[in-house]
């Protein structure tokens, strides 16, 4: 893994199942996980990472009538070599069905402390993974965008 970089898995020259399982822990600054909805979960992943990952957030949301009917957080949570000096979370705004009203989706971003005055921003976001016939993933990108713009 080290000088090469995995291919898109659709295209031609895909890799075998055994060139893309690592048996290493891959280096990487930051890992943002989706669906990692309870917190006993969330901080069993937690210990397995400690050794590679300092830093960690999880079990964020908005736990409100309005978003989530108090049931379900984002299931976002990020793993980063680097000091998280800030959060915000926004919830999407637009839901069409009555199982999507029972999660907090949205996004996460994150102002992180890259050292030597520098400052990176991350973010992690968890949309619906069937939209139906509305642009639901369209408009959860358009508010990602505006989030990101109003956070910096």
């Amino acid at each position: 893994q080290e000088a090469e970089y995995l291919e898109n898995l659709l295209g031609p020259n895909r890799p075998t199942k055994t060139e893309t399982v690592l048996s290493t822990f891959p280096r990487m600054d930051f890992i943002c996980f989706q669906e990692v909805f309870d917190r006993v979960h969330a901080l069993a992943l937690v210990s397995l990472l400690r050794s590679h990952y300092s830093h960690f957030i999880y079990d964020i949301g908005d736990n409100s009538l309005a978003t989530n009917l108090f049931l379900l957080n984002s299931g976002l949570m990020v793993a980063s070599n680097f000091p998280i000096t800030k959060v915000h979370f926004h919830p999407f705004s637009w839901k069409t069905s009555a199982w999507q009203k029972c999660v907090c989706y949205g996004v996460a971003v994150c102002k992180v402390d890259l050292g030597s005055g520098k400052v990176g921003l991350l973010a992690n976001l968890h949309t619906m993974a069937y939209e139906g016939p509305d642009p639901l993933i369209n408009a959860a990108l358009t508010e990602v965008k505006n989030v990101v713009t109003k956070f910096r």
